[in-house]
C-alpha cells in the first residue's frame, strides 16, 4: 500500500534494519526518542501490539515476536517532502561498527550495505512529492533472522534541500532471548 509519510518511512527503515541486524532469540526490542520535529509537523504511528508506552508521536519501547504479523497506523501532517529532501541514517552495531547512509527521501532508491553481515540493501522510496497520510499497513517479522546478536542504535534524520535537519530520531534496537 501506498505508505508516504517521514515517520512511516523512517518506521519501516528501523524495522528493516532491525531484521537485518538481529538474531534468532524470542523478541526484538525497539524504542525511541524524537529529538526534533519540523515546523508544521504532526505525526503519530502506533502499533497494534507489542508496546508498553504510548506519547504524542505514537508506539514506544516496543517489544516484537519474530514470526508475528503487526499492523503499524499512522497519521502524520506535515509539509511536502520533495525531491531534494534527504534520509540520513546515522546507527552503529554493537556500539562500534558504524553505518552512515544519506539517501533522497523520495523519487530514488535508497542503496546500502550492512556492516557485519555484508548485506546488501535496496529500497524503493515512494515518489515526489511525499504529503501527509493516514492509514495503516501490516507486516511480518521474519521467523528466522540471522544467527547473531547485535544492538543497534542511532539516529535517523530527515534533512531539507540545505542539508538542514527537519526531523530526527533516535532508536536503540536489540534482540532478547
Amino acid at each position: 500500500s501506498e505508505t508516504h509519510n517521514h515517520s512511516h518511512i523512517m518506521m519501516k527503515l528501523i524495522a528493516l534494519i532491525a531484521a537485518l541486524s538481529a538474531t534468532a532469540y524470542a523478541t526484538l526490542d525497539i524504542s525511541r526518542t524524537v529529538s526534533q520535529v519540523g515546523a508544521g509537523t504532526v505525526a503519530k504511528v502506533t502499533f497494534n501490539t507489542g508496546c508498553t508506552q504510548n506519547d504524542q508521536y505514537g508506539s514506544n519501547d516496543c517489544s516484537l515476536v519474530w514470526g508475528n504479523n503487526y499492523t503499524v497506523t499512522y497519521n502524520a501532517t506535515f509539509p511536502p517532502i520533495t525531491e531534494g529532501h534527504q534520509l540520513a541514517i546515522n546507527l552503529k552495531f554493537d556500539g562500534a561498527i558504524p553505518l552512515d547512509v544519506k539517501c533522497a527521501a523520495c523519487g530514488a532508491n535508497c542503496q546500502f550495505t550492512v556492516p557485519i553481515i555484508k548485506k546488501d540493501v535496496n529500497i524503493t522510496m515512494p515518489p515526489c512529492p511525499i504529503t501527509s497520510k493516514m492509514g495503516s499497513d501490516t507486516f511480518k517479522l521474519p521467523a528466522d533472522p540471522l544467527p547473531i546478536k547485535v544492538t543497534v542504535d542511532g539516529t535517523i534524520s530527515l534533512l531539507d534541500s540545505t542539508g538542514a535537519t527537519v526531523d530526527e530520531v533516535s532508536v536503540t534496537v536489540s534482540a532478547e532471548k
